[in-house]
């Protein structure tokens, strides 16, 4: 299903300016730390705000259980994390399906070192800062 919309996205994007807005929802949660997450990206024209359809789309399943290795020593690809980057993966085939350009757009939970780092060629990212950072000037 998903991989049938998201076909249909890829054929509207042509000749737009595409913003891949992508954040993450609580589908069910027994406040135990068991839930069901989905993590979607949309595409919007950024020119006329329309809605075009599904980029991409996550399921995130937690049962409750801690890590067995904490985040900071497991390799970015296994973290659950890697969805933001993931979903800018997946806009980026926006470009070769004709966009003029893919803006990705993410909340402060996106706003991560690999997400700027590893974007794939051609696509801009802007995420609400969660961090602050020191600028060339010496501010923050």
């Amino acid at each position: 299903m998903c991989a049938t919309v998201t076909a249909d996205t890829r054929a509207l994007a042509a000749g737009r300016h595409i913003l891949a807005i992508q954040d993450t929802a609580t589908l069910r949660d027994d406040g135990h730390r068991n839930s069901l997450n989905l993590h979607p990206t949309i595409a919007v024209d950024a020119a006329t705000r329309a809605l075009l359809g599904l980029i991409e789309a996550t399921f995130l399943a937690r049962d409750g259980g801690a890590a067995a290795v904490h985040c900071n020593k497991r390799p970015f690809a296994e973290k659950e994390s890697h969805r933001w980057l993931a979903a800018a993966e997946a806009a980026a085939t926006l470009l070769p399906a004709g966009a003029t350009a893919v803006t990705v757009v993410g909340d402060r939970e996106g706003d991560i070192y690999e997400d700027f780092a590893l974007r794939p060629p051609g696509v801009e990212v802007l995420f609400r800062a969660h961090h602050d950072r020191r600028l060339a000037t010496g501010g923050c």
